[in-house]
C-alpha cells in the first residue's frame, strides 16, 4: 500500500540518538503516539508502563520489517526526486524570464487600461449629459411653449402645458437649479391666466348686457338663438380654465354677483317708460337677460344653478310690477295700453317657452287691464258726455227705407207697427241712442279684445267684460244722464226725450248681454251668466227725468195759477171758467199730446200727477188767508173751473178704456166742497154716515175755512139784513160751531146727533 501511494510524503522521526526516514503510515504514527504517551505517563504505574513499552517494541519491530521490505522502492523514489530537482531549477529559471516579460508587458497594459478607464469615464459622463439633456429639453421646450401661449392668450393651452410640465417632466429634473425658477414662475403664470380669464368673463358680461335687448327682440323667432348674438365660447373657455385651475367657486361667485347686478339694472329702466318703444325695449332687455342665463344654465355645468335663476326671476317679477304700476299712470290712451299689453303678452309667451313661471306676470296683466279699463271709461265718458249734451233731443226723422235700415243696423229697434209704417217717419228716440249704443258696443269689444289673450277661461272673460260694462252703464252713462236731466235750460220736450233715451238704452241691455255672450262664447246650461245690473241705474236716471218732467209741469201750473186773481165775492157768478184755468188745461192737453215718445205708463203717471197737483193748488188758492169774504157767486164761479178740470181728467188720452179708474176722485174734494155749498147740503155733511157716503173726500177744516169767510149778504149791518139772510147767517154760525165741536173730542153729555142738533138750531 505504501508503494502505491503517490501522495505519500516523507516523515522524519526524531528520537534521542538518530533520525530515521521512512514512509508515513498509520502504524508509525501510532507508535510515536504511544511513545509520547509513555513518556508523559512516566509517572504512571510501573505495570502500565511496562505493558506500554512492550506494545511499543512490538510495533517497532513491525515497522522495521515493513521498511526493510519496501526499502528499494523508497530508494527509487529518492532518485526520482533528485532528478526532478534539476527539472525544477530549469523551470524556475524559465519562470523568472517569463515573469520579467510579463512585468514588461503589464506596464503597457496598465497604461492602456488607464486610458480605457478615462475614456469609459468620459463616455459615461457624455451619456449622463445626453440623458439629462433629453430630460431638460422637454421642460424648457414646454416652458417656452407656455410663455408663448400666454402671450398669445391661449389660456387653456397654457394650463394644459403647465399641467404636463408639472406632472410629467419637472419631477425628473428636480436637481437642476433652473427648475426651481420655473417652479416659481408657474404659479405666477397661473395667476396671470386667472386674471386674463376673469377679464374675458368681464368682456362676456359686457357683451351679454349690450346684446340682451337684441336677444330679447329675436326671442320670438325660432331661427335665431341667443348664441347667434352673444359669443358664449369666451365664457365656456374661461369657465373651463377656472375648473382646471380649481377656482370654480371664485368664478361662480363673481359671475353670479355681476349678473345679479345686471338683472337689477334691467328691471330698473334708466329713463321713464313714456312710449310703446320704451316698453318694448324694457321687456326685450329683461327677456334677453333671462334667455342668456337659460343658455348658460343648459350649456354649462355648475356655473349657474336653476334655483339661482329662478330666484332672480321671482325678484324681477316684483320689480317689474312696481315699475309698471308707476309707468302705467302715464298711459292716457287705450291704444298705447293695448300695445303695452301685447308687448307684455309676447314677453310672457317667450318666457313660458323657456320654462319660466308666469303667474305673477298674468297678475301684472290684470293690473294693466285695470288701467286700460280706467282709460276706456274716461274716453267713453267723454264721448257719451259729448253725445248727450250736443244732441238736439229730437226724434230721428228718416225719409227713406235706406235711412231706416242704417239706423236699425246700428241700434236694435224692432217694432212691427213702426216697421210697417211708411217713410217719412220718426223713431221714438233721438240720435243720442244709437250713438251711445255704438260707444258701449265699442267699449265692450275693446274690453274683450284686451282680455281674450290673457290665458283666462271663457267664463272668466265673460265675467270681466260684464263687470266693466256694468261699470260703464251704471257709473258713467247713468251719471251722464242724471247730469243731463239737471240742466236748467231743458224744455219739457227735451226732458221727455231724455226719459225716452233712458228707456230705450235700458231695453238695449238685453242686446248688449247677447253681444257679450257671442263674443265670449260663454253661453251654455252650465255657465253662470251675470246680468247687467245697470238696468236699475237706468231706472234711477229715468225716474230723475220723470221727476224733472213732473217738476217742470208743476212749475208751469204754478205760473198759470199765479196769473189768476179770483174774486170770491162777485155780484154775479161767471158763465164760464177763468181764462187762466182754460189756458192751463189747453197747454197741458197740447203738451201731453206731444208726448208720443214717452212710455205709456210714464205718461199716465204724469197726467195723474198734474191733475192731482192742479186739485191741490186750486184748493190751496181757495184756502189762502188773503181771502176775506166768500159768497155763493164766487163759489159758483169757482165751480166752473172745477167742471173744466173734471172734464180735463175725463179727456185723458192715456186711459186704457172706460173702466180705467185712474183719475176717478182726483178732483173729488173740490167737487164736494162746491157741491155742499151750492146745494147747501149741510144735513148730509153733518151726519157722519152720510158724510162717509157722499163727502168722504171733503175734509172738515176745509169746510170750516170757507164757512168762516162765507157771507152771502150784501154789505149791510146785521140789523138791516132781511129775515132770510139773518136766518142763513145764524145757520152758518150753527154749522160752523157744530163742525168745530165734532172735530174736537166729544163730551159725555153730548148724546144728540149732529144732524138733529143742526135742525134744532136752525128752527
Amino acid at each position: 500500500t505504501h508503494k502505491t501511494d503517490t501522495t505519500a510524503s516523507l516523515l522524519v522521526v526524531h528520537d534521542s540518538s538518530t533520525y530515521f526516514a521512512y514512509p508515513c503510515c498509520s502504524l508509525c504514527i501510532r507508535i510515536r503516539c504511544w511513545r509520547q504517551c509513555a513518556a508523559m505517563a512516566s509517572t504512571s504505574s510501573t505495570a502500565d508502563v511496562a505493558e506500554l513499552e512492550a506494545q511499543t517494541r512490538q510495533y517497532d519491530e513491525q515497522v522495521e520489517m515493513l521498511c526493510s521490505k519496501h526499502f528499494q522502492g523508497f530508494a527509487d523514489s529518492i532518485s526520482h526526486l533528485l532528478q526532478l530537482k534539476g527539472y525544477i531549477a530549469d523551470l524556475k529559471t524559465q519562470l523568472g524570464h517569463a515573469k520579467a516579460m510579463v512585468l514588461e508587458s503589464g506596464d503597457d497594459i496598465k497604461r492602456v487600461n488607464g486610458e480605457l478607464v478615462e475614456q469609459r469615464r468620459a463616455q459615461r459622463n457624455i451619456l449622463a449629459t445626453i440623458e439629462a439633456a433629453s430630460l431638460c429639453t422637454p421642460v424648457l421646450r414646454l416652458y417656452y411653449k407656455a410663455e408663448v401661449q400666454l402671450e398669445q392668450k391661449k389660456f387653456y393651452s397654457v394650463i394644459k402645458t403647465l399641467e404636463e410640465l408639472e406632472t410629467q417632466h419637472i419631477p425628473l429634473v428636480k436637481e437642476f437649479n433652473f427648475v426651481t425658477k420655473i417652479q416659481k414662475r408657474i404659479p405666477e403664470m397661473r395667476d396671470e391666466v386667472k386674471r386674463e380669464a376673469m377679464a374675458d368673463i368681464r368682456v362676456f358680461l359686457s357683451e351679454a348686457r349690450n346684446h340682451a335687448r337684441s336677444v330679447g327682440e329675436s326671442s320670438r323667432s325660432y331661427d335665431v338663438a341667443p348664441s347667434d348674438a352673444v359669443d358664449f365660447s369666451t365664457l365656456y373657455r374661461c369657465w373651463h380654465i377656472f375648473q382646471v385651475l380649481g377656482a370654480q367657486s371664485e368664478c361662480k361667485k363673481y359671475y353670479q354677483q355681476e349678473r345679479s347686478k345686471q338683472c337689477q339694472l334691467c328691471t330698473h329702466p334708466a329713463s321713464p317708460l313714456v312710449c310703446v318703444a320704451d316698453y318694448k325695449a324694457y321687456f326685450a332687455q329683461i327677456s334677453g337677460f333671462f334667455l342668456i342665463e337659460e343658455t348658460v344654465v343648459t350649456t354649462t355645468e355648475g356655473l349657474v344653478s336653476r334655483p339661482h335663476v329662478e330666484a332672480l326671476w321671482q325678484e324681477s317679477m316684483f320689480k317689474i310690477s312696481r315699475v309698471l304700476s308707476q309707468a302705467l299712470l302715464q298711459c292716457d290712451t287705450g291704444t298705447m295700453i293695448c300695445e303695452v299689453k301685447q308687448t307684455i303678452v309676447n314677453f310672457i309667451e317667450s318666457m313660458q317657452e323657456y320654462g319660466y313661471t308666469v303667474a305673477k306676470l298674468v297678475d301684472i296683466l290684470l293690473h294693466v287691464r285695470e288701467r286700460y279699463q280706467a282709460v276706456l271709461l274716461t274716453t267713453a265718458s267723454e264721448e257719451i258726455h259729448s253725445i248727450l249734451f250736443q244732441d238736439n233731443l229730437q226724434p230721428i226723422q228718416v225719409d227713406t227705407q235706406e235711412e231706416y235700415q242704417q239706423i236699425v243696423s246700428i241700434f236694435p229697434y224692432h217694432d212691427r207697427v213702426f216697421l210697417e209704417a211708411r217713410c217719412p217717419k220718426a223713431f221714438p228716440f233721438s240720435h243720442a241712442v244709437p250713438a251711445v249704443y255704438t260707444v258701449v258696443k265699442r267699449f265692450i269689444r275693446q274690453s274683450f279684445d284686451f282680455v281674450r289673450d290673457l290665458r283666462l277661461s271663457n267664463t272668466e272673460i265673460d265675467e270681466m267684460v260684464r263687470q266693466t260694462t256694468n261699470h260703464l252703464l251704471s257709473d258713467v252713462l247713468s251719471g251722464e244722464l242724471s247730469k243731463l236731466v239737471q240742466q236748467k235750460s231743458l224744455a219739457l220736450p227735451h226732458v221727455t226725450e231724455i226719459s225716452s233715451i233712458t228707456t230705450h238704452l235700458e231695453a238695449s241691455c238685453e242686446h248688449l248681454e247677447q253681444y257679450i255672450s257671442d263674443l265670449t262664447k260663454s253661453l251654455g246650461s252650465g255657465v253662470h251668466l251675470t246680468r247687467l245690473y245697470a238696468q236699475a241705474d237706468f231706472k234711477d236716471a229715468r225716474a230723475a227725468a220723470e221727476e224733472k218732467l213732473l217738476t217742470m209741469l208743476k212749475s208751469h201750473i204754478d205760473q198759470f195759477l199765479e196769473l189768476e186773481d179770483y174774486d170770491w165775492a162777485p155780484p154775479s157768478p161767471r158763465e164760464e171758467a177763468s181764462g187762466c184755468v182754460l189756458d192751463l188745461l189747453a197747454y197741458l192737453m197740447t203738451t201731453f199730446s206731444s208726448f208720443t215718445n214717452l212710455p205709456h205708463h210714464v205718461a199716465r203717471l204724469a197726467y195723474f200727477d198734474t191733475c192731482k197737483y192742479i186739485s191741490s193748488q186750486l184748493l190751496q188758492v181757495a184756502l189762502t188767508p188773503e181771502i176775506q169774504r166768500i159768497n155763493m157767486n164766487g163759489i159758483k164761479s169757482f165751480e166752473r173751473d172745477v167742471v173744466e178740470c173734471e172734464q180735463y181728467a175725463k179727456l185723458c188720452p192715456f186711459l186704457v178704456d172706460s173702466s180705467d179708474k185712474l183719475l176717478d176722485g182726483v178732483f173729488q174734494e173740490l167737487r164736494d166742497l162746491v157741491t155742499v155749498f151750492i146745494q147747501w147740503d149741510w144735513t148730509a155733511y153733518c151726519d157722519p154716515e152720510q158724510r162717509r157716503d157722499k163727502y168722504s173726500f171733503l175734509r172738515t177744516h176745509v169746510v170750516c175755512n170757507w164757512l168762516e169767510k162765507f157771507d152771502d149778504s150784501e154789505r149791510r149791518s146785521f140789523f138791516r139784513l132781511g129775515s132770510e139772510q139773518r136766518k142763513k147767517a145764524r145757520e152758518v154760525d150753527s154749522i160752523l160751531k157744530l163742525l168745530r165741536a165734532s172735530s174736537s173730542p166729544a163730551t159725555p153729555t153730548s148724546k144728540a146727533s149732529p144732524a138733529s142738533s143742526l135742525a134744532a138750531s136752525t128752527s
